[in-house]
């Protein structure tokens, strides 16, 4: 996918740390065991997201020990099906990514990949081919709403019913939890085609922000009045989803954290230009420091 939900561990306490560090190496595990090592390079942030609107980990809030000191605790991940089709979503995502980088010509980078992960994809969809439909008739129903010029929120719109539908087939997620992954999906979508403007300006690549013979810089001067109003429609429904949320549970304390500090950042960076943050896995991980001290 597109891996824009990063989660800030600057504040949060050493337990909600720890409880998206089990979630972040339980879907690399169940990763590594279903689709072989190189699979772990395409562990995507927002798959994270599935997994803990799910409540996949039995043993979340466990002590923390580096990787290769794990071969006991990665066992609940071997056999569990939610993880395995978890795994399965990550792969048949990154499918769905790559043929619509195919589509819109940026075709040689994706095709090299597709050879690398050609195994892994035929077996995804071998062993959930639900979950492969679902993707592929929503990725076409992108597509052709892309080629015919719809405007951007009825993209998203489509994107989020995509999510929604998978999740719902995979782990039957009730409907509050269906509205915060619709409400974070559409803002995905969007978000993905405002940080590649100036890349797909360059590549000739589709993009429905894209205004002709201008950069972002200048869209976003030029069409702030619209560009706010995207925001606004975006983010709407924010508040009423985050008042949902039972914080006292560490997977929707988590879940708030996205809505209420990750999204917000990770706007600002990509509207600014910069390079969002990245999660260093050690005792202290080293996430948004620079960009708090510098904002």
């Amino acid at each position: 996918m597109f891996g824009y939900f990063r989660f800030n561990q600057l504040y949060a306490s050493p337990r909600v740390r720890r409880v998206y560090k089990n979630y972040y190496c339980g879907t690399c595990f169940a990763l590594e065991y279903n689709y072989g090592e190189i699979s772990r390079f395409i562990l995507s942030y927002d798959v994270v997201i599935l997994a803990l609107l799910a409540r996949l980990h039995k043993n979340s809030t466990a002590d923390i020990l580096p990787c290769f000191l794990r071969k006991k605790e990665k066992k609940q991940f071997y056999n569990d099906e939610g993880w395995k089709k978890l795994s399965a979503i990550n792969i048949l995502l990154m499918k769905a990514k790559l043929d619509d980088d195919i589509n819109d010509e940026k075709a040689v980078k994706a095709k090299a990949t597709y050879v690398v992960f050609g195994r892994a994809i035929k077996k995804a969809e071998k062993e959930y081919p639900k979950l492969a439909a679902i993707i592929k008739n929503g990725y076409k129903r992108i597509f052709e709403l892309e080629m015919s010029g719809a405007d951007i929120l009825d993209i998203c719109d489509e994107f989020a019913e995509l999510m929604m539908k998978l999740a719902f087939e995979a782990y039957r997620i009730d409907d509050d939890r269906l509205e915060f992954l619709r409400v974070i999906s559409r803002w995905l979508y969007f978000i993905d085609q405002l940080d590649d403007y100036d890349d797909d300006v360059i590549e000739g690549k589709y993009n429905p922000l894209v205004r002709e013979g201008i950069s972002k810089t200048q869209m976003i001067d030029k069409d702030h009045n619209a560009l706010f109003s995207y925001f606004k429609n975006l983010f709407c429904d924010f508040e009423r989803v985050k008042g949902k949320l039972d914080i006292t549970c560490e997977e929707n304390y988590l879940l708030y954290a996205i809505l209420n500090e990750s999204i917000p950042n990770v706007t600002a960076l990509v509207l600014i230009g910069r390079k969002l943050p990245q999660i260093v896995h050690r005792k202290k991980e080293l996430e948004w420091e620079g960009y708090n001290e510098e904002n």
